[in-house]
């Protein structure tokens, strides 16, 4: 009997020390809170044959399509209620058809059945987002998340209005950060995906992917699918970028872009290794913009960029990323590898044209002996800018390298000079700086000294 007594004492006390556990997370308690600010998104154009006009119900329309949003900013009067640019865009580039153009009317609707107008504010092309505003009052608007720290393995929410089914939620976790996959490289805009498996589905662009706190972590924006549905690839438009990208459309009525004044490539390990460089993979610079941003902090043709703000930076588009977050005038700490030394510099960031930083390559020339594009970079001499198929690449030129010249006089007309010594040389070498190392490529293998013939033992006769 006092087995048996000691055996409900374990269970009982087991159990007790379940039920002092933190108790999972409330998601009905998530969805109540973010779900009052989150709208279905109605894009209508004028049926063919008819004349538009105006106004909710109008009868000379058809519906193209529907998306979510969701209330970023509200008064007594409005609300303003960020999307998807492709929601509300005929298209997401002119091209040859001339500008982008908006559908013609534009509703949001929320669960209770309200239908309100909408106009477009502003949108932004390059980050997929876009700002509309209606005269609905009161509306909560949503709080936003710090998506630098969002954590993989973490619980979100995926809410909005898929496949026009009406207001539904979806649980998952995060899956990935700072992930970009070329969705947007056709018209070069700005990737950095907060990565999810919560469902997310046609007519769910636009909605907020929100953490358990009901913070917006991300933007809703595209899957990756075969069969046209959710397969666990989704991906939110990272809460820091929309956040900064709203902020200009609200402010400004368009998106400022802030840059350094660089051009960059991304070297392969094994060519890092090559540059003498401890770590891969590794951005390295190889145009600089007189007066810009990069000059001003002392970075130089064959630098390398390796974190901006204590980030450390793997590709290319993670560097685009964290300066589109940025806004113009705005100050960012960047950690530079020069000959050798590593280094921290600040440095303010200046406007730009558009997301995608790339400065014109109108001066570059290319020298055919060697198959390389090389420019004149001033102060920094004769600028290696394109490997091309041929000797360069075989030799193992990097864009970024230097290339010392013979008798330089530290003009443009040294790469008259380079050129006129490469002229009809059948072998010819070039002489490079590279992260403080001198080098000559092709590198002539020595040859073994000559052996004298074999001795020839004596012939008896």
């Amino acid at each position: 009997m006092r087995s048996a007594l000691l055996l409900v004492a374990i269970c009982v006390g087991t159990v007790g020390a379940a039920v002092q556990q933190p108790p999972p997370v409330d998601f009905a308690q998530v969805q109540e809170s973010v779900g009052r600010s989150v709208v279905c998104v109605h894009a209508r154009t004028v049926a063919r044959g008819k004349t538009w006009r105006s106004g909710v119900g109008a009868g000379d329309e058809e519906a193209v399509g529907s998306g979510s949003g969701f209330v970023v900013r509200s008064s007594d009067r409005d609300a303003h209620i960020v999307t998807n640019a492709h929601v509300v865009l005929k298209e997401l580039r002119g091209g040859n058809a001339g500008p982008v153009r908006v559908f013609e009317h534009l509703l949001i609707s929320f669960p209770s059945g309200d239908f309100y107008d909408a106009e477009v504010v502003g949108f932004s092309v390059d980050a997929d987002l876009a700002v509309l505003v209606a005269q609905v009052p009161n509306v909560p608007a949503v709080k936003w998340a710090d998506s630098n720290s969002a954590r993989v393995g973490e619980w979100v929410m995926s809410v909005g209005y898929p496949r026009g089914l009406g207001y539904s939620a979806s649980v998952g976790i995060v899956s990935a950060t700072e992930r970009s996959f070329g969705v947007y490289s056709g018209h070069q805009g700005v990737e950095s995906f907060v990565q999810t498996d919560a469902s997310i589905n046609p007519g769910n662009s636009g909605g907020p992917l929100v953490n358990t706190r009901a913070e917006v972590l991300g933007v809703n924006a595209a899957i990756i699918t075969q069969s046209g549905g959710s397969e666990g690839l989704g991906f939110a438009i990272s809460s820091n970028l929309a956040k900064r990208v709203i902020d200009d459309i609200l402010e400004c009525g368009q998106v400022r872009w802030a840059g350094l004044g660089l051009d960059v490539i991304e070297l392969s390990p094994e060519n890092a290794r090559d540059c003498g460089l401890p770590f891969a993979p590794v951005l390295r610079v190889v145009r600089v913009a007189a007066n810009g941003a990069a000059d001003t902090a002392g970075l130089a043709p064959g630098s390398f960029l390796t974190g901006i703000n204590e980030f450390r930076l793997l590709n290319l588009m993670q560097l685009r990323s964290r300066l589109a977050e940025r806004r113009v005038n705005e100050s960012v700490r960047l950690s530079v590898v020069d000959e050798g030394k590593s280094r921290s510099v600040q440095t303010t960031l200046a406007p730009l044209a558009g997301a995608k930083e790339q400065l014109h390559v109108d001066d570059m020339i290319v020298l055919p002996e060697v198959n390389l594009g090389v420019y004149w970079a001033g102060k920094h001499g004769v600028v290696v800018s394109d490997v091309l198929a041929g000797r360069g690449a075989d030799w193992g030129v990097l864009p970024g390298d230097v290339v010392l010249v013979p008798d330089a006089r530290g003009t443009s007309s040294d790469i008259i000079q380079l050129r006129r010594l490469l002229n009809g040389v059948q072998e010819p070498q070039l002489t490079i700086k590279r992260n403080g190392r001198i080098l000559t490529l092709p590198e002539r293998k020595a040859q073994p000294p000559p052996q004298a013939p074999p001795i020839q033992p004596p012939v008896r006769r």
